[in-house]
Formats: C-alpha cells, structure tokens, sequence
C-alpha cells in the first residue's frame, strides 16, 4: 500500500514586517536629520552680451587660495580685507570691488571673499574670470 505524502504547502512571504521596518527607518532618519537653513550667496549672472562699463572706481580684488589675497596688486591679509577695501573706496561713493578668483581659490575662498567685500563701504561687489 502506497501513502502519498501530503502536498508540501508553500508559505508565502508576507510583506508587512518589511513596510514596518522601512517605515521605521524613514522616521528614524527623518527625526536624525537636522533642518538648518544654510545661507547662501545672491549672485547674478551677466547677460549675454554685456559689456562691462566701470562709471566709478574698481577695486581689484585677486583671490589667490589658501587664505591669500591680493587688492589692487598688493598682498593683503584676509583679516584686515574689510578695512583695507574701506580705505581703498575712500572718497569715492561709486566704488566697485571686482573680485577675480585665482587658479588654487577654492569656493569657500571666494564665498568668504564676496561676503567680506559686502560688508564693506562699497557700492557694488562683482565675480570676474
């Protein structure tokens, strides 16, 4: 006498621990995440087509990398850059400061570059090649 063993019955895979566990994990990592708001820099491109005009006094600023910088040809320390581009506009209620990135200037060097640039007495801040 023969005795079939019983059909193997298949388990199915449920899917609900695993919906758990990725919920889980996204309200894990969106409680862990830190909502700051990072500042950032207004700058605007010129149009295509424009040519530069200087209607008051420029001020050159070369950002050399590694904290060096360079205003109207002479080295200037990146802590004194503030007071420096106030003496250097003094006089004039024009004053532009042209800020032109060197070859090893990182982004930061420049952000830092245009930020101190704006705090000082000057009528406008420019980014040139």
């Amino acid at each position: 006498m023969r005795i079939d063993p019983g059909r193997k019955r298949s388990r199915s895979i449920s899917l609900t621990p695993l919906i758990d566990v990725v919920f889980l994990l996204l309200v894990f990592f969106m409680l862990a995440s830190t909502f700051l708001k990072y500042s950032g820099l207004d700058l605007a491109a010129a149009k295509t087509g424009a040519t530069a005009t200087a209607h008051g006094t420029v001020i050159v600023l070369k950002v050399l990398g590694e904290g060096r910088l360079e205003l109207d040809g002479a080295e200037t320390p990146a802590d004194g850059l503030e007071a420096a581009l106030a003496a250097a506009a003094t006089g004039a209620d024009d004053a532009t400061v042209a800020i032109q990135p060197g070859e090893a200037a990182t982004v930061q060097d420049i952000a830092t570059a245009v930020e101190t640039a704006r705090r000082a007495p000057v009528a406008s801040v420019v980014v040139v090649r």
